[in-house]
């Protein structure tokens, strides 16, 4: 067992000579080659016979290093679609409201109320879209350890950007509201419907700081993962229990 350890830090030497060899990613592929070395040891083979078998099945640092970069190269593609999509519909709110307001059929305080909230649900739409596009993709592959902390800061980022357009367009609403009609905040329809976005996008805040904060799960257990991905806090104690 020693000699094993001896050369799995050697190994861990060679490989952190590879670009973008990160602590997690190195942690990462160190585990996967222990459960290869335990596989073959059982199978028969010595423990220095099974290392370097599996390190053979793993690659060398050059192609590590290589792979790694076919990972991380480029922005993920949901997330180039998701960013498209969020200019095109502001550019398409800004031209349809200043239309109405040069018009004479807005003011400029309903105008920018209603571009600020319908730009704040869209985007509050795509965050969604990216968590389906994510749970789609880790059933069929995982994402590299750079890769997942640039989509989670990306996603953090989009829903930051919802909670902000929403809550500034609710605000400009409501004075608004109070010039025309008296009163900021009535509870009529849509305005428990902007309240329910604002708590939504808030709990989604909330739970995509708390599931970065845990430490990385299994397959069995990423569920709890997903449903956190969707701002389902609540869900916790059913999911505790799934097997």
């Amino acid at each position: 067992m020693d000699n094993l350890e001896k050369l799995v830090a050697e190994w861990r030497k060679t490989v952190m000579t590879a670009p973008n060899a990160g602590r997690e990613t190195l942690d990462e592929l160190e585990n996967h080659l222990r459960e290869n070395v335990g596989q073959l040891v059982r199978s028969g083979m010595t423990e220095p016979e099974a290392f370097q078998r599996a390190v053979t099945q793993l690659g060398g640092a050059g192609a590590i290093a290589l792979e790694f970069q076919k990972l991380d190269q480029g922005t993920w593609l949901p997330v180039k679609l998701v960013t498209g999509l969020g200019v095109t519909a502001a550019l398409a709110f800004a031209i349809l409201l200043i239309a109405r307001f040069d018009a004479g059929r807005t003011s400029f305080l309903l105008a920018s109320h209603v571009f600020l909230v319908t730009l704040g649900y869209t985007t509050t739409l795509l965050v969604g879209a990216l968590g389906i596009c994510f749970v789609g993709q880790r059933c069929f592959s995982d994402f590299s350890p750079s890769r997942m902390h640039s989509l989670m800061r990306t996603t953090f980022t989009f829903g930051c950007a919802a909670v902000s357009l929403t809550a500034v367009g609710i605000i400009l609403g409501m004075i608004w509201a109070k010039a025309e009609w008296g009163r900021y905040w009535a509870w009529d329809a849509k305005e428990i419907g902007a309240f329910a976005v604002i708590v939504w996008q808030a709990c989604f805040l909330f739970a995509h700081r708390f599931a970065c904060g845990t430490p990385r799960r299994s397959r069995y257990e990423r569920p709890r993962q997903y449903r956190r991905w969707f701002g389902l806090v609540w869900s916790e104690p059913v999911i505790r229990w799934t097997p």
